[in-house]
This record gives structure tokens, C-alpha cells and sequence, in this order.
């Protein structure tokens, strides 16, 4: 019994600390995946977007509408008619939905 006690005791410590220290590096690790993988499918869907569907500048065919946008956004204090683009979503391809 004392034998057990005094060589498992060093054994016991060491797996515990092995298990504290490796599950900190799991969550760490894990975290890591989680934000690698939100960022590659954001990359992907923005680059698919830009392949498959055609945007043009929303003053180039509805420019009553960016006037429109431009008032209501004012109010925020940020200029968004160079950033307004309209695309087709009925030419979307559905493979991507």
C-alpha cells in the first residue's frame, strides 16, 4: 500500500498535470480552427460572389434610389453612394445557394 501510494502519487500528478495542460491548448487550439474556419468561408463566399454574379453601381441604373439611400444614411454621418451596388439575384447560380 505505501509503495503504491508513494510511486502512483508522482504518476497521478504528472497525468493531472498533463490533462490541465493539454486542455488549455485544446480550447486554445479549438478557438483557432473556429476563427480560421469562419474567416476561410466569409473568403469563399465573397470570392464566389465577385466570379458568379455581376454587380454594378446602384447610381448607374437606379440613381433616385442611391439620392434616397444617401438621406437616409446621412443621419449616421457616412457616405455610401460608392459603396451601393445592385446585382441580379435571379441569375444567381444555385449551386452556390
Amino acid at each position: 500500500m505505501g509503495l503504491s501510494l508513494l510511486l502512483g502519487t508522482p504518476v497521478l500528478l504528472l497525468f493531472n498535470w498533463l490533462v490541465r495542460v493539454s486542455s488549455r491548448l485544446l480550447l486554445v487550439l479549438d478557438m483557432a480552427g473556429l476563427a480560421a474556419a469562419y474567416c476561410a468561408l466569409r473568403l469563399r463566399n465573397a470570392a464566389a460572389q465577385s466570379i458568379f454574379n455581376k454587380f454594378e453601381p446602384l447610381a448607374q441604373s437606379h440613381s433616385r434610389a442611391v439620392a434616397k439611400l444617401e438621406t437616409v444614411v446621412a443621419r449616421t454621418g457616412t457616405h455610401i453612394a460608392s459603396r451601393a451596388y445592385v446585382f441580379d439575384e435571379s441569375q444567381r447560380p444555385k449551386a452556390l445557394v
